[in-house]
């Protein structure tokens, strides 16, 4: 119930991030006269705004749901069955209070409001399962969040300028990996802040704002594409965009000295998004990466069949091994499955001086001979060349 002081007598929930009169603070109430409302200040000290959530007065339901500094404001008939009324990003401490308000409306009056059934639960931040974290990296305008919704799919908003240049600032929902290793998801929804907001893999040395690492991302305007940073506190690289549309799978893949981007259409057949040489310590971090592009704003994407696995994929059989020659920009890696040796190799050529590409390899001692068939050779250049060697 609420007392009729007024018109714009309200009650309901707040999120407040001080006990001070100037408070910044989220609010969803009712009034007797003006319907459901949705209400916030941004700044403290600042003015206050709503926007209307629809007729009604009480009894009515109504919930306030807060994750990184989005919050979204909900009423229902039921307690059941929840129409959302409103959002807004509102950049508060990690710690706020939390509660139920009431005001008159009149300072010559007293309103009195009756409520059941409150609850209060935490979750957002960390409400994400085993050995899954999340993160803010870099100098973010909005507290991101990671969730999981106790099925199949993750839920991921980022904030942050750009993951490019020198430092990074996104939302990072990761876990450790040791050596090779990769992780793998099917974007289905990303949230377009900005031609260039982007989500996808990553795989990042550490979980500093300049840390090298390499990632195979998707725009909602530009489709998917490889950016890294082959060097700590470096300039980053990328490669041109490859197109698609959501939902796209994204693989990143640690081969070594190698980061490697894929992309497919049902998370089987996969095609190269782009590679480069990113020396990293054993441990890593892997995991899914989210960036509005805008630090005035949250872009929200969603994941399902997330997974890291460790170790290599198609390893060579003994006793072969495999080496890239010279320092070729985009690296290179061989796998071997189905009796077939796959080698990918960048580089400017195997010839003059010095050479670039992809060796795979063994011993022979004195005289020998090696043959085999080429099956198939993409034609980066009319000299890209596949055969045998020794060296």
């Amino acid at each position: 119930t609420l007392q009729h002081t007024h018109g714009w007598e309200n009650t309901g929930l707040m999120w407040r991030e001080d006990l001070t009169a100037g408070g910044k603070n989220a609010r969803v109430a009712a009034t007797v006269a003006n319907g459901v409302t949705s209400q916030w200040r941004y700044t403290a000290g600042g003015g206050s705004a709503f926007a209307g959530g629809g007729s009604g007065a009480a009894p009515v339901w109504v919930k306030l749901k807060r994750l990184g500094d989005q919050v979204t404001y909900y009423r229902s008939a039921d307690g059941q069955t929840w129409t959302q009324i409103g959002t807004q990003n509102i950049a508060m401490n990690s710690t706020v209070y939390a509660g139920l308000a009431v005001t008159s409306h009149n300072a010559g009056a007293l309103a009195t409001a009756t409520f059941d059934h409150v609850s209060l639960t935490a979750s957002g931040m960390g409400a994400v399962p085993s050995p899954w974290n999340d993160a803010d990296i870099g100098a973010v305008g909005y507290r991101g969040y990671a969730v999981f919704d106790g099925t199949s799919t993750f839920s991921v908003a980022g904030s942050g300028a750009d993951i490019w240049g020198t430092a990074d600032a996104f939302h990072f929902l990761y876990q450790p990996l040791m050596g090779d290793g990769a992780v793998q998801a099917r974007i289905l929804t990303q949230q377009n802040t900005n031609a260039w907001a982007k989500a996808g893999g990553m795989i990042r040395e550490s979980l500093d704002p300049s840390s090298k690492h390499g990632m195979s991302m998707y725009s909602s305007v530009y489709g998917m594409f490889y950016q890294s940073r082959s060097t700590t506190g470096g300039t980053s690289m990328g490669l041109p965009a490859l197109g698609g549309t959501a939902p796209i799978w994204t693989k990143l893949e640690r081969r070594g000295p190698v980061l490697i981007g894929w992309k497919s259409l049902d998370g089987a057949t996969w095609d190269w998004v782009g590679s480069q040489p990113v020396s990293m310590t054993t441990q890593a971090y892997a995991g899914l990466a989210v960036n509005a592009h805008n630090n005035a704003a949250l872009s929200l994407a969603t994941f399902d069949n997330l997974q890291v696995t460790a170790g290599r994929a198609n390893t060579l059989p003994t006793p072969w091994n495999e080496l890239m020659l010279g320092s070729p920009a985009l690296g290179g890696w061989a796998g071997f499955a189905n009796n077939t040796f796959t080698l990918y190799a960048g580089g400017g050529d195997t010839w003059n001086a010095a050479d670039q590409g992809e060796f795979v390899y063994r011993p022979l001692n004195g005289d020998g001979t090696i043959t085999l068939n080429v099956a198939n050779l993409k034609n980066a250049h009319e000299w890209a060349k596949a055969g045998v060697m020794m060296r």
